[in-house]
Order: structure tokens, then C-alpha cells, then sequence
């Protein structure tokens, strides 16, 4: 019999994966897999969850329940213990950016019942240095205009409209907005200008918005970097228009590349996987096939 760990937050987006519990355990037991559930609670000097993650040889495979920031800390904890075990995400959060990126299911049952036999498979992650902190990420940074609404909407809002929220949101700030002035500097490659917005992603979606960077691959060893230029207000609309419709725009600079430094000259709040992250600058270099996922089918048909 195989033994996964089931490591689920309650207090993420839907909390489908804590109520579902009892059926989910019964869906692994049907499929001989015992599950050992664990719920997160503050997810520090959690004596249990390090013991756990600390042991690479205890579990043939993690299953993450929560959204992106939940999913991107539990790997980036097991990274630094070491622990290489195949991890299956199920998405329970508001946006599930990573999840959607790795084709899973959006019903909590549907991929617990899809994981008891998965297809494993290694995708890229994302380590970001900054100042003295190292850490791995699943899916993007972010930082600008609409990054700080992300923080600000409030967890029920946020439960009632999904990703809608940032945007709702958003449409308040855009008779305030203050550009900043950004400097990218590439394995092969400088660009600096004044900016509204950027997304560092490892996959295609970012804050609930779906295929914002369409040629992204998890597997292909780069990570894929956009900043929006600072512009007048009916630019602004139409730049949010064309991405929206995954459309070219002037005001669009696109980038690929392995590695990145992305420097800034105010303090900006930035999205890390979703999360509050330090800030500014950033060291950003892809790690081809880190880590090891559990999934319904392979990522490329």
C-alpha cells in the first residue's frame, strides 16, 4: 500500500479540501493508498509539518490542498529539506494559477481520484534571491499597479468573486496610478523604462488571468518576463484589452530568458506566488525539472 501526505489549508478559497475530507480519504483507501492527512494551521512552529517534510523516505507522494501561496511555501519547505518527493496539487484557493498550469482539475475530488494512479513528471521552478533570502517558486512574481489589490481585498470579497475581486478592485486605483522606473537586466539583454506593471511567469497564468503569456512551458528551462510601459489612460485601456484577448501591444515589452535581475527605484509591493514578498531587487534564474509532479496526464500531448 502506497502513503501519501495530505497536507490541506482550511482557510483557502473554497476550503474544499478540509470538507471534503472524508471522501477524499475514502477515495485514496479504494485505491490502496493510505492518506495521512495534515491540516495547516499558521504553518510555523508547526513541530509536526517539519518532521514530516523532513523525512524524504516516509511518503511515495505530498498532496497540497490551498492556493497558489500555500502550494509555492509547502514546496519551497520541502526543497530545503532536501525532500524530492512527487507532489500533486489540488487547487483551493482563488485563482490556482500553478494548478490550471499543470492542467488539474478544478473539483478537489476529481484530483485526489486522478492522483491515486498519476502520470509523474518534472517541471522548472523559479529561485528568487533577495538580499539574503533564497526561495523557490512555482509560478510568478509580480509587482505594480494591480499587485497591491491582491493584498488589500478582503478574504470574503474575495471567496464571492474569485480572481474577479483584483479586478473589481483595481478599477479604483486607475485615476491614481504612479509609474516606476524598472531596469531588467538578461543573460543577454538590458532594459530599462518606466512601467506600470510586470509579471515574472514560469507558467501561463498569473493572478487569475489565463493564458496571459500563451508560448509559456514549464519544461522548456525559461521563465517569461512582461512589463506593461507607462502610458495615458486610453492606452492603458487598450493595453488591458489586447492582453485580456492575447493580443500584441506597443506598450507590451515580452521577454524570455534563464536568468533575470529586475531592479526598481521606489518600493513597490510584490505578489510572490500569490503572497507578499520582499522587496526589491530580485536574482531570478529558472531550475530546470526541480520538481518532480504528480499529474492527470502528461503536460505535452
Amino acid at each position: 500500500m502506497k502513503r501519501y501526505l495530505y497536507l490541506y489549508n482550511p482557510f483557502s478559497g473554497s476550503q474544499a479540501g478540509g470538507h471534503d475530507l472524508d471522501l477524499i480519504l475514502g477515495t485514496c483507501y479504494k485505491n490502496d493508498i493510505h492518506l495521512i492527512p495534515h491540516r495547516l494551521f499558521t504553518m510555523e512552529d508547526d513541530v509536526a509539518l517539519e518532521q514530516f517534510l523532513s523525512d524524504r523516505e516516509q511518503f511515495d507522494g505530498v498532496l497540497i490542498s490551498g492556493g497558489d501561496g500555500t502550494v509555492g511555501q509547502m514546496i519551497d519547505r520541502m526543497i530545503a529539506y532536501g525532500n524530492d518527493t512527487p507532489v500533486g496539487i489540488i487547487p483551493g484557493g482563488t485563482c490556482n494559477d500553478f494548478a490550471r498550469n499543470l492542467n488539474m482539475p478544478s473539483s478537489a475530488l476529481e484530483c485526489v481520484s486522478a492522483l491515486c494512479k498519476p502520470c509523474v513528471e518534472e517541471v522548472d521552478l523559479l529561485r528568487v534571491k533577495a538580499g539574503e533570502q533564497v526561495r523557490y517558486i512555482c509560478n510568478s512574481i509580480a509587482a505594480g499597479v494591480f499587485v497591491g489589490v491582491s493584498h488589500s481585498t478582503s478574504p470574503e470579497f474575495k471567496k464571492v468573486f474569485g480572481s474577479l475581486a483584483y479586478y473589481i478592485s483595481a478599477l479604483g486605483e486607475l485615476a491614481d496610478i504612479h509609474s516606476f522606473h524598472i531596469k531588467a537586466q538578461t543573460e543577454d539583454q538590458t532594459v530599462e523604462t518606466d512601467a506600470l506593471v510586470f509579471a515574472v511567469l514560469n507558467g501561463m497564468d498569473v493572478g487569475g488571468m489565463r493564458g496571459l503569456i500563451q508560448e509559456a512551458d514549464l519544461q522548456d528551462g525559461k521563465m517569461n518576463l512582461m512589463i506593461v510601459r507607462n502610458c495615458g489612460p486610453i492606452e492603458r485601456a487598450g493595453v488591458g484589452i489586447n492582453l485580456l484577448a492575447h493580443k500584441p501591444d506597443k506598450n507590451v515589452i515580452r521577454l524570455s530568458c534563464k536568468r533575470v535581475r529586475i531592479s526598481v527605484d521606489k518600493d513597490l509591493a510584490v505578489s510572490v506566488d500569490g503572497e507578499n514578498g520582499p522587496g526589491l531587487p530580485y536574482e531570478i534564474e529558472v531550475v530546470p525539472r526541480r520538481l518532480k509532479v504528480l499529474l492527470t496526464g502528461p503536460l505535452k500531448q
